[in-house]
């Protein structure tokens, strides 16, 4: 994290999705297909039919699962990484995303590879899409392998795309999708608390614990949390929403109502549709589209996971109020469990990890007074907030004191 964030920061994370998909299009360099490359036009199918299907809504035609970008974007995740490495393992060009893939023959099909992959991928996805999409998927690869000529090549094509669909489905098997989870609402000002009319919890919480495709952890991504609800900038921004968001705005422009209402559409299939035409009108092979769509679809899935787990861990952090008579530095030594992050007024100070038993033989429950860092404290207020995770199932804790001969006086938010 290079420098606090606003908490619009939760909104542009979520629209990553959308833009580092044209980011990393730009950033990749497109060679058209040569003559011994196949063109991608395989692979631009099997993405429309993979985002029909799990993103189109049951009533649509054809018929799709009606999935929620933070969940289907995890999903169309596995089947492009699968595509790209079932293609790679025939091109050898870049790194593989799953290890100790077998090595087909250069020669083997890319074409029925592709189709593979993502056919088996889509069709073996737990909870399973409904009958009526499976059923068009069976079709359309049917279809798919009738235009590959038959052979050796076109077998060994299929041969990998089904293993390395069996393996991505193996490897994503215990991710953490669908396991039951709430937030957990709060009580205080400014917490969150269940959305009317049926106060219910979010039912895509789950989300937020979901095992991220290539950033390890996603908590390693949380932003500086929100604003303090008492402070100037809060305000602002919260007569901003009223102002412009009102149903009944005079200030908000017939633009701004446009963008908004176009903004409104499902995102990831609208960034696919790009990504598409982007493909085509750059003349990619089937190897560097393959390569374009891994890499959009896993950012994409896991900066929604980063999303999801920042609305769930602002739930649980220390804030506090440090009122200075004087700019100056002050020494503040803290204990925390498991991991932590140290802000002052919106800025990182201080990152560190302590798991149980990593420096308290007694296990759990108890937080000593190991760390410190200097706070360089402004005149007058200042805030301080400790973000705490829980890496062990064991609970957060959190606990910060100062010198009681030091003049500067602790309050709330």
């Amino acid at each position: 994290m290079s420098g606090p964030q606003r908490p619009r920061a939760r909104i542009r994370l979520a629209l990553a999705s959308v833009t580092a998909g044209l980011v990393l299009a730009s950033a990749i360099p497109f060679t058209s297909a040569s003559a011994a490359e196949p063109p991608a036009s395989m692979l631009l199918q099997w993405n429309a039919y993979a985002n029909a299907a799990i993103f189109s809504l049951p009533t649509a035609t054809p018929a799709g699962a009606g999935q929620t970008p933070p969940v289907g974007s995890i999903h169309l995740a596995m089947v492009e990484t699968a595509v790209y490495d079932a293609v790679n393992a025939i091109d050898r060009g870049h790194e593989p995303y799953l290890k100790n893939l077998p090595r087909p023959s250069r020669s083997a099909s890319k074409a029925a590879a592709v189709a593979t992959a993502a056919h088996h991928v889509l069709v073996g996805l737990v909870p399973a899409l409904p009958d009526g999409v499976k059923a068009n998927l069976d079709a359309a690869y049917t279809a798919s392998l009738a235009t590959i000529p038959g052979g050796w090549r076109k077998n060994a094509g299929i041969s990998i795309g089904a293993t390395v669909a069996a393996r991505m489905l193996a490897n994503r098997a215990t991710d953490g999708r669908y396991v039951p989870y709430s937030f957990t609402p709060g009580t205080g000002v400014g917490q969150w608390r269940p959305e009317l009319p049926m106060f219910v919890s979010d039912p895509f919480a789950w989300v937020s614990n979901v095992k991220p495709f290539a950033i390890g952890r996603a908590s390693r991504f949380r932003t500086a949390g929100p604003l303090d609800i008492h402070s100037a900038a809060y305000a602002r921004e919260l007569n901003e929403v009223k102002s412009v968001g009102s149903s009944t705005s005079t200030t908000r422009t017939a633009a701004q109502t446009e963008l908004a209402m176009f903004y409104t559409a499902n995102p990831i299939p609208m960034l696919n549709k790009s990504l598409r035409d982007i493909v085509v009108r750059k003349g990619l092979s089937i190897t560097r589209a393959a390569r374009l769509f891994a890499m959009t679809s896993v950012s994409g899935a896991d900066a929604l996971i980063g999303c999801w787990d920042d609305k769930d861990h602002y739930s649980f952090l220390a804030r506090f109020r440090v009122d200075s008579p004087s700019a100056h530095r002050e020494l503040m030594q803290f204990g925390f469990s498991d991991d932590v992050r140290v802000y002052l007024n919106g800025v990182p100070l201080y990152e560190g990890s302590d798991r149980q038993n990593s420096r308290d033989y007694r296990f759990l429950g108890h937080v000593g007074f190991w760390d410190s860092v200097y706070l360089p404290l402004r005149k007058g207020k200042n805030d301080v907030v400790l973000v705490v995770s829980d890496q062990t199932n064991g609970g957060t804790a959190a606990a910060a004191k100062f010198d009681p001969a030091s003049r500067v006086r602790i309050g709330g938010n």
